[in-house]
């Protein structure tokens, strides 16, 4: 092992997910440790490159292409065997089972760490070969408590998986640094336009609420499969507003009165705690993962979350809310473990662990 530790960073790109932006958040921190060598495998930039810091950073891209071309095993490999590092961490499903691969051809010397950036995935043969793959992983790092769990109950060894939370960006690029007020009130949903979210409900009780708060901008930020079917809904409903995947989001969370996230499943909710660290009033779903950040006692859970009525309800109940701070005394408790030194140094930890048995 080197003196400095040699991480080898493996993800398609920077698109526009959560993921992709807590890695950037994570690369930030790493860049300019002492006791860090970072390295970036990456085949695309994408619309959140912008935020990565690369000063302190090796990038190595890749020519760009399918995720189903075998030959990009082997231009990781060409990679990793000039770099030598300690670790590969691979992000997401293409990362990861490209991984297995290259730790297999390289030897056990090299320590693979997989990143698990969600709790639960659809029953598709690319899921299942990951997980099945995943299970060879030297260490997985959850950023959910649900996350480790839903490895465990697949078959991996306790001791091979680890929980680390989201870095939440205070400042800076990307970062939250301080509200605006503008000229008309928000409500806002922002994510991928995808089942799990579930934004057609969503989208229906933002479209009975515009009737009723006319002073009020209901939005429906992001892209996905399910856009035209979201645009069916809205289409009719004068002040419910749908766009396309904002890179300036938090430019629209510091506007918000209200932020919605009523989703099926996540890993760590990464707008719902941008949002906290605003100081906006959010309405979530009573699941795991939301439990989990702001406490069994929070006002503003739905629990049927394929109830129009009860969106509706709750977020009518929200906007009529005045004080926010009490509600988030659990919610910023947790919250505060989250600053990018400290998830940085515990990445940093459990590498080094790693890589020294």
């Amino acid at each position: 092992m080197t003196e400095k530790l040699r991480v080898c960073f493996l993800i398609a790109g920077f698109g526009e997910g959560g993921a992709q932006k807590q890695c950037i958040y994570l690369l930030n921190e790493l860049r300019s440790r002492a006791d860090a060598d970072i390295h970036l495998i990456y085949f695309y930039e994408g619309v959140n490159f912008s935020f990565l810091n690369v000063d302190g950073i090796s990038l190595w891209r890749l020519p760009e292409g399918s995720f189903y071309n075998p030959r990009n095993i082997l231009r990781i490999m060409r990679v990793v065997r000039q770099v030598c590092p300690d670790v590969i961490f691979s992000w997401l499903q293409s990362s990861d089972v490209y991984a297995y691969f290259v730790r297999f051809f390289c030897g056990r010397k090299l320590r693979w760490v997989l990143a698990e950036r969600d709790s639960a995935y659809p029953d598709d043969w690319r899921f299942r070969l990951r997980r099945s793959l995943g299970l060879k992983a030297d260490l997985i790092i959850a950023n959910s408590k649900k996350g480790v769990t839903y490895w465990l109950e697949n078959g991996a060894p306790e001791g091979r998986v680890s929980y680390v939370p989201n870095i939440v960006a205070v400042d800076g690029k990307g970062g939250c640094s301080g509200r605006s007020v503008g000229t008309r009130k928000r409500v806002i949903f922002a994510g991928r336009m995808e089942r799990q979210k579930n934004v057609l409900a969503i989208a229906e009780a933002f479209c009975r609420l515009s009737l009723e708060y006319t002073d009020v901008d209901f939005m429906l930020i992001g892209n996905g499969g399910l856009v035209e079917e979201v645009r069916s809904v809205v289409n009719d409903c004068k002040n419910v507003i749908q766009l396309p995947f904002q890179k300036n989001i938090i430019d629209f969370y510091k506007e918000a009165l209200v932020f919605v996230n009523v989703s099926l499943h996540e890993g760590m909710p990464n707008t719902v705690m941008e949002n906290i660290a605003l100081g906006n009033r959010v309405v979530v779903s009573k699941i795991d993962e939301h439990v989990a950040l702001l406490g069994p006692g929070y006002k503003y859970y739905v629990s049927d979350l394929c109830c129009v009525d009860e969106i509706a309800q709750i977020v009518r109940d929200a906007l009529q809310s005045h004080r926010v701070e009490d509600d988030y005394v659990f919610a910023k408790s947790v919250m505060a473990g989250m600053t990018g030194v400290g998830v940085s140094s515990k990445y940093m930890e459990l590498f080094r662990q790693l890589a020294l048995k």
